[in-house]
């Protein structure tokens, strides 16, 4: 004896029965409905204008369809959805195999919250976003994962295109960065226009610099490559601490080297003017 099908408790009538795969639970809509939020079952009930068939079975799993049909009938669904990326993620790839676009819609305004907000989840909601051409979400994206530390083994399946596209943002951040402190060498020092002398005494001469700032900058330069927003720059306090305390030069030993508060602050100018947009896509 066959048991009675389990129905979800929203969708149980309806001349259409949808039949998961992977789950006992079915649902009942009205081909009404699907003909006229899916372009997919448009298609196949124009296809078949006489006997249509009453019964499809699914691959997606229950709560991706629950969302789903839920979209395409103006009915709420669960709040958890708001803020579960793997939940968007499934709805997005079947809202994209039926063509029910106010689900893609939905999909877009949830990547849009602040919920999505963040590097956490930034790879990820890149690679949804460019593969939708939702350039404004995809390029929030592409800022938030500056603060990530790539790891290939982690990068979502994304067209190489886009793939591309972030690794030259990324990496036309570190060039510049290299570029703009490189130009700041001969300016570091005490005094703007002292081109690395000891303003101490009555003579200028040489401050005897001892290599400092160039350890900095190489620390930088790592720091930048593998994090290109550039909020780990100054990480390394034994570093920055040695910046700070280098003396003059023997004969001043009262006089630092370097302006820390000034050479802070322009450390911070050369991060601010970055690169800040997606380049095209190649």
């Amino acid at each position: 004896m066959n048991s009675k099908p389990n129905y979800h408790p929203d969708f149980t009538d309806g001349d259409v029965e949808l039949i998961l795969a992977d789950s006992e639970t079915r649902f009942r809509i009205e081909s009404s409905t699907l003909r006229r939020t899916s372009e997919f079952f448009a298609a196949v009930f124009v296809v078949g204008a006489k006997g249509e068939p009453a019964h499809f079975t699914i691959d997606e799993d229950e709560h991706t369809v629950e969302v789903l049909l839920k979209i395409a009938s103006g009915l709420r669904f669960p709040n958890e959805w708001v803020d579960n990326l793997d939940g968007i993620e499934l709805l997005a790839r079947a809202a994209e195999k039926y063509e029910v676009g106010a689900a893609l819609e939905v999909v877009r305004l949830l990547l849009d919250s602040s919920a999505m907000r963040g590097p956490a989840a930034s790879l990820r909601k890149y690679a949804l976003a460019s593969r939708h051409g939702w350039h404004d979400i995809a390029q929030d994206a592409a800022r938030d994962a500056l603060d990530v530390v790539l790891d290939f083994d982690d990068i979502p399946d994304m067209d190489m295109r886009h793939l591309t596209r972030l690794l030259s943002f990324r990496q036309k951040r570190v060039e510049a960065f290299v570029k703009a402190i490189s130009f700041r060498d001969d300016v570091t020092a005490i005094g703007a226009a002292n081109r690395g002398l000891c303003p101490g005494g009555s003579t200028e001469h040489s401050i005897g610099e001892d290599g400092t700032w160039q350890y900095l900058k190489a620390k930088m330069l790592l720091r930048i490559a593998e994090m290109p927003s550039g909020v780990t720059l100054l990480d390394d306090g034994d570093v920055v601490h040695n910046v700070r305390g280098v003396r003059a030069c023997a004969r001043h030993s009262s006089s630092k080297a370097y302006d820390w508060e000034r050479l802070h602050a322009e450390i911070l100018a050369c991060v601010a003017q970055l690169p800040k947009d997606l380049p095209r896509l190649p």
